[in-house]
């Protein structure tokens, strides 16, 4: 019964781990999309000095400018929410598989006088 609930908690710790691992992927696409878009948005230098860039729409820009860094924002808001779940909930299950390890241990020591 003991190293099935050690079991379960195990099972446990790693379906977080993994469930945590896909949304820090989901964020990390976000965040480049997000990145992508910000550096369309910012003037460069041509490659070749034959051409010139075209400013259009720089009110335009600014605004979207100024929405994809608040979407960046929110983006590292999340993860920093996250990580700190993530984090909350690994430690009660650290704390869960401890407790049940020390439960073991201590039924094993009781019980081995007796198998001798």
């Amino acid at each position: 019964m003991l190293e099935r609930e050690i079991g379960l908690t195990l099972g446990h710790i790693e379906n977080v781990r993994a469930l945590h691992k896909t949304f820090g992927q989901g964020l990390l696409r976000a965040e480049c999309t997000i990145d992508t878009h910000i550096m369309q948005l910012t003037p460069h230098e041509p490659f070749y000095p034959q051409y010139r860039i075209i400013e259009r729409g720089g009110l335009v820009n600014k605004i979207r400018f100024d929405k994809l860094s608040n979407r960046k924002l929110a983006v590292d808001e999340e993860r920093r929410r996250l990580a700190i779940a993530r984090e909350e909930k690994l430690e009660s299950l650290h704390d869960r598989l401890l407790a049940l390890l020390e439960k073991r241990a201590t039924l094993s020591w009781d019980e081995e006088p007796l198998n001798k």
